[in-house]
């Protein structure tokens, strides 16, 4: 995805770490890129196929617990970058989260419900019968999955971030929150920062505003940025 926003948007950023600048697609072989890609892909297809084979072969699926996710995406030339490096597009923070438990678990539901990668350990947990220590983050996800709780929805907003993320002169450290229709960027020590409005703009081509400071009311979830 490329758009006519993109490269003034990321000449904003700069000086926040990535590891590739900023250019249109089409002036470097992005097609032989994605196809490298996809092979990975079909590699790992592979090999995790041959693990469920195993499990079915010697009667184990059944009651296996199987949680297939990954700790980030990939730009792919969109926005006229690649590799992973320091944003937050759907791309990068929108990872897959599959779960399967025949014996226990719903069998072909798809949510849309917003969740974190912290909440995998108190899902994990609880899907054993297992306590969960007070001071551990995320929520379980466990009554999602059985359907024994709210189907469409476990928290108001999904927050991610990183801290000294690349080896570069920058060190950045930077915070992400997302409810159902906004997502807000916020880049520690930089002049700016993204508001997209995902219900209109779910590409993120149009970058809304420029943060001094924002404002976060957690408890509601809503994304107040300072003009």
């Amino acid at each position: 995805m490329w758009g006519p926003n993109d490269l003034a948007n990321q000449t904003k950023l700069a000086k926040v770490d990535f590891q590739s600048k900023p250019k249109d697609p089409a002036s470097y072989p992005s097609q032989m890129m994605k196809a490298a890609y996809y092979a990975q892909v079909e590699f790992i297809d592979d090999a995790f196929g041959k693990v469920v084979k195993a499990l079915e072969e010697t009667g184990q699926l059944d009651n296996t617990l199987i949680v297939f996710t990954s700790d980030h995406g990939e730009t792919m030339g969109d926005h006229g970058l690649t590799h992973k490096g320091c944003r937050f597009y759907e791309g990068l923070a929108h990872v897959p989260l599959i779960v399967s438990w025949p014996a226990k678990l719903l069998k072909g539901v798809r949510s849309r419900a917003l969740v974190e990668l912290t909440d995998i350990v108190p899902t994990v947990l609880e899907s054993l019968g297992m306590r969960r220590p007070e001071y551990l983050h995320g929520k379980s996800l466990y009554p999602l999955l059985t359907g024994t709780g709210e189907r469409g929805r476990r928290r108001d907003f999904a927050r991610s971030e990183y801290h000294d993320a690349l080896d570069l002169a920058d060190h950045s450290h930077a915070n992400m929150l997302r409810n159902e229709r906004y997502k807000l960027v916020y880049y520690h020590g930089h002049p700016h920062g993204e508001l997209f409005d995902l219900q209109k703009d779910p590409r993120e081509f149009i970058c809304g505003t420029t943060l001094a400071s924002p404002v976060i009311h957690s408890k509601c979830g809503n994304l107040c940025p300072n003009q």
